[in-house]
């Protein structure tokens, strides 16, 4: 499996991480996107193909801000996050990771979408 760990996990041609962004990522066990809405304990996703995830998440949910523990109240909308975690039977992912990502600054106007 150590050697053939890229191939098999990632594709070929896609560096270390693969890009998440990218349509052909397969997010089935958790979402990829921008926060759109909060209501605690869920929160809605919207990710790069416009559809809209429920995250759940529990006491048991772990959350990061780049490297740094973070808490619920770090999390808000227009947000991007990376969840992990399992489907439940009300089609909601059950979050066991969310993590908090930068804000990608505006190419255009870098002043416009400063990191938080």
């Amino acid at each position: 499996m150590g050697d053939n760990y890229l191939r098999t996990m990632e594709g070929p041609g896609r560096g270390m991480m693969g890009d998440m962004f990218r349509k052909d990522f397969s997010p089935a066990h958790g979402a990829v996107g921008k926060i759109v809405s909060v209501q605690f304990p869920t929160f809605v996703v919207l990710g790069p193909d416009n559809v809209e995830k429920v995250v759940r998440i529990s006491s048991s949910t772990q959350i990061r801000k780049f490297r740094d523990v973070a808490s619920t109240t770090d999390l808000a909308v227009d947000d991007a996050v990376v969840v992990l975690g399992s489907p439940n039977d009300t089609s909601e992912i059950e979050a066991k990771l969310i993590r908090i990502m930068p804000v990608a600054p505006n190419p255009v106007n870098p002043s416009v979408n400063p990191a938080r």
